[in-house]
């Protein structure tokens, strides 16, 4: 089955990543103005979306489509959060500092799912743990609760955000009034 997993991860990530980063830039930019905070709440709902997808694909082995099905299940539903993410970021950073701040974001999420893997991998092998219910448990905490511990953080984003938008919407109008 390894030359279908990789086929199978492959299409997912293409398809349902893509896909999933698309709609939720486009729902997030569509509806900025109507609702400030709709960049914070969709990567929240995506990440709380991420928690369940990804215990589906990594706790119930019992088909090998099942789990691909859940897999690209998660890269559709829960994978969106990036944009909206490097919106708020670019939106928020100050000009000078907007390089470096994309590049820690993207060195984290790129270096904790690295160590993620090296840890599951660790443990594994430490702990000599063989049955595929165990490893089940290992990969769905490993990869649903850094979900869970981000929609939090999103939903703490939310509250800045909102502000943030608010005062720029109060010094646009101000701004307005002192040209007209």
């Amino acid at each position: 089955m390894n030359s279908e997993y990789g086929l199978f991860n492959g299409l997912s990530v293409m398809i349902g990543g893509f896909t999933s980063q698309l709609v939720a830039g486009q729902l997030s930019d569509r509806y900025e103005k109507d609702y400030p905070r709709i960049k914070p709440f969709i990567c929240m709902i995506m990440s709380f979306i991420g928690v369940f997808t990804n215990a589906f694909c990594y706790m119930f082995h019992f088909s090998f489509y099942f789990s691909m099905s859940f897999l690209f299940l998660t890269y559709l539903l829960s994978e969106g959060w990036m944009s909206p993410a490097v919106a708020m970021i670019q939106a928020t950073i100050d000009v000078r500092y907007k390089g470096v701040a994309m590049g820690v974001f993207l060195f984290a999420t790129a270096i904790f799912g690295t160590i993620g893997s090296l840890v599951m991998g660790a443990m594994i092998d430490d702990f000599h743990i063989s049955a595929q219910n165990k490893k089940g448990w290992l990969l769905t905490l490993n990869t649903s609760l850094p979900s869970f511990l981000a929609a939090i953080c999103f939903y703490v984003s939310s509250i800045y955000y909102a502000e943030f938008r608010k005062n720029i919407s109060e010094e646009k109008e101000v701004a307005i009034g002192k040209a007209s």
